[in-house]
């Protein structure tokens, strides 16, 4: 087992396996720098900069921001020209349709990507607009949509640029360029004045346009998945589920924006076209047509399956996974709340305890079972590090058997959430709580199909345990004043979730440093999730416990459909 520790080695280790033509960059693809900043950005957008404006006056910064759209304007223009020269113009060597990574390099592109960092910096520079709304005082600016954005931005243009600096993603890339030449024109004209900003009538297009652009980037991108062209499908495994999340957030945005709002229908734009008519998307339904059939497709997910797990009936079958999860999302966002509009809340505080009692008795029995198999005497994993052995025998056997009514389980964590809907508790179905049972439902689907053992194991287990808590919390709480009294200690809830993801991030981290036969490339699709989530709970908590004058006890909790039972019930 080889153990890498030292930052020096593992800058080394990251840089020995980046691409040739760009992992000399000057700072840009050096984590040592990149991390950093980004840590800075979120520290001084979401705390320090708040905090030292506090007492100030907005700054008047117009001159600099308009230098600043002007300068993203121009480096977009020439970056989109230089990169569609490159691949999909005359004399370019890209497929359309699909692209593998190929590693050539003549002396025109040598010329190209010698001065490529310039790029990746000025798409680093995107995180001046949050700064901008902090100097502005801009606060309510600055979004959860904003921040996740530009910090996924930043970790991506790092990631591929240090390991797949070409490839399918040109096109999506390209794409994404001339919606910011677009946008950041927008953004310049409108701090012309009134003079010029009575022309720019076509503001309300923008956000359907990221939206087009989304959808769009995911379904190119994930053509590779079906078509063999060379392109690492690992790498479309980490992209496509950002996509779908940013692609959520804007969907979202979109809806409280232009469909919430009691404007006439013929100001609210359409989500077909850009041109505010309903459209077709013609290479869209050109994808779906040459694409696999579903059984084939599905076939193919099966097949990867671990053989111990991808037999479970229902639980890890896409075929239900995900149109369950779109009806989930569509009850609680639209339909439900629709439903209970002209409804009373309903009276289920019975249900709820059962729900909560049998979540705590699932969560039990199978911390139970998971410490049994791994961590406690006569378990065979490290608690160090754990690669995935494919090791059984009768035991495990007869475990594994029943391990999709875990699963299942986890699924009805969802409920949570239709608790709040039949109560008409629509304040507390927040990003956080949905963005975390999204992820929670995809999570526990791939990594129970294509990795239901390793270092996941730990982390696994830590979040059971929290589950135990939490839910024998939210069963105390319906039982009346006379149990209320004692739970004093619900504040530390929240705490204990984010240290939950804090040693569980730091834990699922190890294998990226230790060899003990973990694959890494499944590290980097399960980090990035886990800071997202812990950023989120740590904002929650940062608003819920530090930024209210109310006392702490009279706070709800962000992740179940009981923390309003001790205001109602």
């Amino acid at each position: 087992m080889e153990l890498v520790l030292s930052p020096s080695k593992l800058w080394g280790e990251i840089y020995e396996r980046g691409d040739p033509r760009t992992k000399d960059y000057p700072l840009v693809l050096n984590p040592c720098f990149v991390f950093p900043l980004l840590a800075s950005y979120l520290y001084f957008v979401k705390v320090a900069g708040p905090r030292w404006m506090e007492k100030r006056k907005p700054f008047n910064i117009i001159n600099l921001i308009r230098f600043h759209n002007a300068f993203l304007v121009v480096t977009s223009v020439v970056f989109l020209y230089i990169l569609l020269k490159m691949t999909y113009l005359p004399g370019g060597r890209y497929s359309l349709w699909c692209q593998g990574v190929t590693g050539y390099i003549d002396e025109e592109m040598t010329g190209y990507y010698k001065y490529g960092w310039i790029f990746i910096a000025a798409r680093y520079a995107d995180l001046m607009d949050t700064v901008f709304f902090v100097l502005r005082k801009k606060f309510t600016h600055i979004t959860h949509l904003h921040v996740i954005h530009h910090t996924m931005v930043t970790v991506n243009v790092w990631f591929f640029g240090l390991y797949a600096p070409e490839g399918q993603p040109a096109l999506g890339l390209a794409v994404n360029c001339f919606v910011h030449i677009i946008m950041y024109s927008y953004y310049l004209l409108a701090t012309m004045g009134p003079a010029v900003r009575k022309y720019l009538w076509w503001k309300k297009y923008l956000t359907r346009l990221q939206i087009i652009q989304f959808i769009f980037g995911i379904a190119h991108m994930a053509i590779p998945l079906f078509v063999d062209c060379g392109f690492p499908r690992h790498l479309i495994l980490i992209s496509i589920p950002q996509g779908f999340l940013i692609l959520c957030l804007f969907i979202n945005f979109y809806i409280k924006a232009y469909r919430s709002r009691n404007t006439a229908r013929n100001e609210i734009p359409s989500m077909g076209s850009c041109n505010g008519r309903r459209g077709s998307f013609p290479l869209l339904n050109l994808i779906m047509a040459l694409m696999p059939s579903p059984s084939k497709l599905l076939w193919e997910i099966y097949e990867k399956g671990d053989p111990r797990t991808k037999d479970y009936p229902l639980v890890l079958n896409p075929c239900f996974v995900f149109p369950f999860l779109a009806s989930y999302l569509y009850f609680v966002k639209i339909a439900g709340p629709r439903w209970m509009e002209k409804r009373k809340p309903f009276k289920i505080l019975n249900l709820i305890r059962f729900y909560n009692a049998f979540m705590v008795v699932t969560s039990v029995v199978f911390l139970y079972i998971l410490l049994k198999m791994t961590y406690l005497p006569g378990g065979r994993y490290s608690l160090w590090c754990q690669g995935v052995t494919g090791y059984m025998d009768e035991e495990l056997t007869r475990y594994y058997k029943y391990g999709w009514i875990f699963i299942a389980a986890r699924y009805a964590d969802h409920l949570d959430t239709v608790f709040f809907v039949l109560r008409k508790k629509f304040t507390h179905i927040t990003h956080l709580h949905v963005i975390h049972h999204t992820m929670v439902t995809i999570n526990i689907w791939f990594w129970g199909l294509y990795a239901p053992e390793g270092q996941t194991a730990f982390g696994l287990a830590l979040n059971v345990f929290v589950h135990v808590i939490m839910y024998s919390y939210y069963l105390l709480a319906t039982m009346g004043p006379a149990v209320r009294k004692y739970l004093w200690w619900k504040k530390y809830l929240t705490r204990l979730q984010i240290l939950q993801f804090i040693v569980g991030i730091s834990h699922m981290s190890i294998p990226l440093f230790v060899n003990c036969g973990f694959p890494r490339h499944l590290v980097l699709i399960g980090i990035p999730q886990g800071f997202l989530i812990l950023c989120l709970f740590i904002n929650f908590y940062i608003k819920a416990y530090r930024s209210r004058k109310t006392a702490h006890p009279q706070l709800p909790s962000m992740k179940n459909g009981n923390g309003a039972l001790l205001k109602q019930e």
